[in-house]
């Protein structure tokens, strides 16, 4: 079933709230600003070494670069792990990567379809391998495109009232970063007026693995729905990584789930934590030790399905779903939580039990 507009442009627009980081400025927020919240001409990530040969790209403060990415440099080659929201995004992370080694890239791996991990993949020529679960390329080739038309029509109007915050204004150091964020997305209006989703080449079904020199192993793994029906990890046992993408995020909210299936993501992050690890990269937030957090976004997601499965046993519909669901208990692990929760989570909850989702 081809899924309605309505809900892709639902979709796209809550992904890039997650995806850019500091909020824009809003007309409820007098003169308070993020600095620095646009495009520059300098470098966009802070990449840190986590790892020998492996690093750990972050965006700096204000800069809408989307998702992290972790970039392997091997003994022969370079394996990149998502490549962000632009392909300008994805061309300072090459510069990134070549700061540091001149062995070809030869590998990228999308670690699911969202437009803020695979919007550089169009940057990348015929010598790299684009690698993701088959349903990950399903749904780029099905609603990639149109995902990006619909952010490129969004803009305009963001642009057009930052620019009018700018106009009338009195305080000049608001005025400036308010002028810095319209250049910072007539950029990225630019870049997604021209930007043509690129597939990726190769796919993963359940798991494969990368050999390199010195015993080093990338294991790339699907273990079931989560975050999206797609999304796959990428363990490194000798260093004891793992490369988890959005299936786990360490911000001060839980991942985005307007996609996602809450009945299985618990029972997915529980199969990823018998895998041999004392680190996660994740796609976003720090990075951080330990399995502890696995466990809290499973019981939240565990709760939420089970709260949508009652509400709907109750007689709720899609529309009043989310005033049925109380996430309060969990607000100690993730302090943004609030009732309700987003409503179009929910819904899409709602949905995946009602057997319409797509």
């Amino acid at each position: 079933m081809k899924r309605p507009v309505t809900m892709l442009a639902a979709a796209a627009i809550a992904i890039a709230a997650a995806a850019l980081g500091p909020r824009l400025l809003t007309s409820h927020e007098d003169d308070r600003f993020d600095p620095d919240h646009a495009w520059s001409e300098d470098t966009l990530f802070t990449v840190t070494q986590v790892r020998p040969g492996v690093y750990f790209a972050t965006g700096r403060q204000g800069q809408i670069v989307g998702a992290n990415s972790v970039f392997v440099v091997t003994d022969r080659d370079v394996i990149l792990v998502d490549d962000h929201i632009t392909p300008r995004a994805a061309r300072a992370l090459v510069g990134e990567i070549r700061k540091v080694t001149d062995k070809p890239l030869r590998y990228v791996v999308d670690t699911h379809f969202h437009y803020d991990h695979t919007s550089g993949n169009s940057i990348f020529g015929p010598e790299v391998e684009i690698l993701s679960h088959p349903r990950t390329r399903e749904h780029l080739i099905r609603t990639g495109q149109e995902t990006i038309r619909l952010q490129a029509a969004n803009l305009p109007t963001q642009i057009a009232a930052l620019r009018a915050r700018a106009d009338t204004t009195r305080n000049d150091s608001a005025k400036t970063a308010l002028r810095r964020q319209v250049a910072g997305l007539e950029g990225l209006l630019e870049d997604y007026r021209n930007l043509v989703v690129t597939m990726p080449t190769a796919t993963v079904d359940s798991s494969m693995v990368l050999y390199r020199g010195g015993g080093q192993e990338l294991r790339i793994f699907y273990f079931g729905r989560g975050h999206t029906d797609g999304d796959v990890v990428v363990q490194m046992p000798k260093e004891g990584l793992l490369l988890a993408g959005d299936l786990i995020t360490n911000t001060a909210g839980p991942p985005n789930m307007m996609d996602g299936y809450a009945g299985d993501w618990g029972v997915t992050l529980r199969h990823l934590t018998q895998l041999e690890f004392t680190t996660t990269l994740p796609g976003h937030g720090a990075a951080f030790d330990g399995k502890e957090r696995y466990g809290q976004v499973a019981e939240l997601m565990d709760d939420i399905w089970h709260q949508v499965m009652a509400a709907r046993s109750r007689g709720a519909t899609r529309e009043t779903v989310a005033s049925q669901v109380d996430v309060t208990s969990h607000a100690g692990v993730f302090p943004t939580l609030r009732n309700p929760i987003n409503p179009g989570w929910l819904q899409r909850a709602f949905d995946v039990a009602a057997g319409t989702a797509h």
